[in-house]
Order: C-alpha cells, then structure tokens, then sequence
C-alpha cells in the first residue's frame, strides 16, 4: 500500500509538471472524451485515441461509482460520477491556474468537490488524495472517498532490513536445552530488536521430552532477547539475553617507497652556542635512507647579522644574539633539520656611564654629556642618540644637544653593539629672554620698632627683558615694604616679605622679618 502511495505521489508530481497524460479509462467507459494536461497550460483536449471496448476499459480502471445528483460529489469535480484520475488532472490544472492569478474555471459546485481534504484551498494535494483513492480502488477498495479519507487504516507488520555499513558481520549462536521429561505447555512472546532490524512476532509452542534449539542472527549490532515462560506448575522465569556483536576492520595501506629519496635529515647537535671571535662550529648530517644516493644540501641561517653558515653546513658566529640555522635536502625539498644557535660575546657593551644625567640650556645654546662604554675591552663602542621630543631639543650622532625651544625632554643614549644597554639625560631649555630665577642678598631680617633694612635682588638670567619686580608684605601692620625692597619695622611680630617677578609672577623669593621692641642682644663666648 505504501508502495502504490509513492507511486501515486510521482504521478502527481508528474501531472503537476505536465509531462504525463491523464488515463482516459473511466472516461472511455462514459463515452466522455477524456482529457490530459498540456505544458503550455491551454485548455484541455480530447484524447486522439478512445477505449473502445467500454466494458475492457472499466476491468482495467477501478472507478467510484456516485448515484447520479446535480451537485458534484466531493471528488467528482467533473461530475461525471466517477473519481479518477480526470478529477485529479482538473484538479492540477485549476491549481496551476491559481498559481498564476488566474481564475480557476470551476463553478461553486465544482470547486467544494475539488476541496477533497476541506482546507479551503485547490491544490496538489487534493489532486493526490484523488489518486491515491483511485490507486485503492485498483486493489478493490470498497470504502467512498470520505471514508477511506478518515478511515484509521492500520499498516501491516512487515520486517525492514537496512544495511548502514559496507560491510556486514554476521554471527549464529545456536543453543540445544534438553528438556525435561515431563510435558509443558507454555506460551512464548519473543521480541528481537537490532539496529535498522525490527522483527516481531508472537507463537505458542509445546515441547515434550524434545530438545529446543535457538538460533539468533544478528548484523553489526546489539540484539537483546527477553523470553517469559509459564510452565502448568504456575512457575514463571524470566530469562534475559544480550549479545554483542562488534566488528573490528583494520585497514593495511602498502605503498611503494623510493629507497633512493631521502626521507629524513638526522644532525649530530640541534643545538649549538658560539662566541663572537672563536672559530665557529658545525653540525654533522646524516641523510636517510642509508641507500639514498644524492647527499646535496642546502644551508641558510634566518639572522645573518648574528651568524652566517656556508655551503658546507659551517657556522660562523658575527654578533651576539639568536638564530635558526637550516639544512635542507636537495633531493627531496620537503625534509628539513634545524639547529638553535646562540651566540655570545664577552666584549660586547654591557653597561653605559655618562659625565652628567641632566642639563639646562637657553634656546639656541648647547650642551653634551660625555660618554663611557663598558667594559673598556668592547670591540663595538658606537652609540646611537635620540631625543624625546625634538620640538624642544635635538642631539647629533655625537650628543651634543642643542636646546630648540622652551620646555623639557629626555635625550638617551644606547649602545649600537647591544641596544638593550642605554643611559638617558634629562634636559630643560629655558628661554633667555624670560625671568627664571631671583635671587636675594639675604633671606632673613630682624629689626625694631621704627628701623629699616633692605635685601637686593638678582634677577637671572641677565639677559632677561622684563626685570621689573613687585614687593608684598604679608602683613603690613607688623613690617611694611616699599616698590625698592626698603623693609620697615611697625610693631612688634613677624611676617614675610615677598619679592614677585612681573612678567612671570610665577617666580618669587621670600624674606623671613622678625620686628623686635628693643635690641637683640646677642651673646658670644671666647674659649682661648
């Protein structure tokens, strides 16, 4: 039944697709012409040829017959009362009709008998609920159409046997049990399930003095048995199974190797380390196969600038630091041995003193801070120098640094033999033009009540344009000062005198005032 199912799922698939001919059978038997589907969806066409023996034709096509009535019965979509496979085509091409925004063509009447499966819709699968009942009727169906629709049609039982590997490994397990020499009578329910294998089954059977012999087949699986038996003495056992097949498949792949292409590369070391002005050192190559006839090689180092290897695998260390050395066959280019390689060089800058770490310099002047490599022995005593910011300060190959504008940055120096190794200066360039620093005479006063004292200034640099300054007291009432620095004592305390430049007020120096009522004595001792 599924078989014809599927067969009747292709013819629809055909119909839909206008590569077959609708059978004319029932057609014929009504004297109707009988119709078929056209690619180009024109307007269906009377067969060229009819059945002509009617009753020949309605053996061979099983129809349903529907009592004569005006109004189409579900499924009788031309109304002929038969259903058959004219319904299903009329049906197709109304849906292709549909499909294309097209009118369907059919009156309401004819359009409630196209609906077969009542989803409102005109479409393939009416067309094949048609054909898969008319597919039934051929085996002698008896039910009408909204019968065999509704109908719960249980499957048959049938084993299915699926093969999910290439190969299969099938094992017998034959077991003889002699019975006992009484008679039993028992019933035996049996169920074997295996992978894509499903049997069921059900038997009574009745032993008597005879042995029992089991077989059990399994394929590339797991087959498990359950058997209950109940003997007349009312005693029940319950007996459980399981067997294991698995199977093991070992591929052996042979293929042919050339004995004169070499295979692999084997070195004496992998791991070398040199020191600069030694004589290098080499890794022997050992070439395998043993037959292999072609014993050329290829050499190359991935930092010559810390060693170089020549064409006979010898290595040659030229500056401290790490490399990969590699050989390589000529013969077969895919095999390849490497060698680490480190070189060391024990006169090689470690260390960099410099004659000062700071500086101060006007814009357009310069200065240079002298420097020392160690140890004093390093063959490689070059140095490279570079600023930090350029806009205030550059410096030469030599390290002279010429201050370029106002502000501060770091200059350093490092050794060109060993870059890790640096020393750094930080540099101030000041603007010769600007106020930097006042200096006073003195720091500290101490006066009575009614006298004066003063403290002169230096303002540097000296080539300063704004030199004029601004005198503060921080508290008049006890000492006052006047715009020449000239300090009065008024009443007895202290405070602070203030000297201010006025075009940067940013420096300033300070003067400590101590305001006495009567004279500071002051006390010395002789020791002789």
């Amino acid at each position: 039944m599924r078989a014809k199912r599927i067969l009747v799922s292709v013819l629809s698939f055909s119909l839909c697709a206008g590569q077959l001919t609708v059978p004319a059978a029932s057609a014929a038997e009504k004297n109707v012409p009988a119709y078929e589907m056209t690619s180009d969806l024109t307007e269906a066409t009377p067969l060229k040829a009819a059945v002509k023996d009617t009753a020949a034709a309605a053996a061979i096509t099983p129809t349903a017959n529907i009592q004569a009535t005006d109004i189409n019965a579900l499924g009788d979509v031309n109304n002929d009362k038969f259903i058959d496979a004219n319904d299903a085509s009329l049906i197709l091409k109304t849906y292709v009709r549909i499909s294309n925004n097209l009118a369907s063509g059919l009156s309401f009447e004819q359009a409630n008998a196209a609906d077969v499966n009542k989803d409102h819709h005109i479409d393939s699968i009416d067309a094949s609920c048609i054909l898969s009942y008319y597919s039934y009727l051929s085996t002698n169906g008896t039910l009408s159409l909204e019968a065999y629709l509704n109908a719960d049609k249980p499957l048959p039982v049938t084993t299915t046997a699926s093969a999910t590997t290439k190969a299969t490994t099938t094992t017998t397990t034959k077991t003889t049990t002699a019975a006992p020499k009484t008679t039993t009578t028992s019933k035996i329910t049996s169920t074997s399930t295996t992978k894509a294998v499903t049997t069921t089954s059900t038997s009574s059977s009745k032993t008597t003095n005879a042995p029992t012999t089991t077989t059990t087949t399994t394929t590339a699986s797991t087959t498990t048995t359950t058997t209950k038996a109940t003997t007349a003495a009312t005693t029940t056992t319950t007996a459980a199974t399981t067997t294991s097949a698995v199977q093991t498949t070992t591929a052996v792949t042979t293929s042919y190797v050339n004995p004169y292409k070499v295979q692999e590369i084997k070195l004496s070391k992998t791991e070398m380390t040199l020191t600069v002005g030694d004589g290098g050192g080499i890794s022997y190559v050992t070439m395998l196969p043993q037959t292999v006839t072609d014993y050329r090689d290829v050499w190359s180092c991935s930092d010559e600038s810390v060693a170089v290897v020549d064409n006979e695998g010898w290595i040659f260390p030229l500056s401290e630091g790490n490399c990969i050395v590699t050989v390589q066959s000529l013969n077969n280019p895919l095999v390849k041995a490497e060698i680490k390689v480190t070189v060391k060089d024990p006169n090689r800058v470690n260390s960099i003193k410099l004659s000062k770490y700071s500086m101060s310099i006007p814009i357009g002047g310069g200065d240079i801070s002298y420097v020392t490599m160690l140890p004093a022995n390093a063959t490689n005593k070059k140095e490279i120098w570079k600023s930090s910011d350029e806009s205030v300060a550059k410096v030469d190959a030599s390290g002279w640094v010429s201050g370029i504008s106002e502000g501060t940055c770091t200059v350093t120096v490092s050794s060109k033999s060993n870059p890790d190794v640096k020393a750094s200066i930080n540099v101030t360039v000041t603007d010769p033009k600007q106020v930097r620093e006042l200096k006073l005479s003195k720091y500290e006063m101490d006066l009575l009540i009614g006298t004066t004292d003063i403290s002169y200034v230096t303002i540097l640099p000296t080539t300063a344009l704004k030199q004029d300054v601004v005198w503060t007291s921080s508290n008049p009432a006890i000492a006052s000062v006047d715009n020449w620095g000239n300090v009065y004592g008024v009443a007895a305390g202290k405070c602070v005198i203030s000297v201010i430049s006025k075009a940067n007020p940013n420096i300033k120096a300070d003067i400590a005032v101590s305001v006495h009522t009567r004279p500071v004595i002051v006390t010395s001792t002789t020791t002789t």
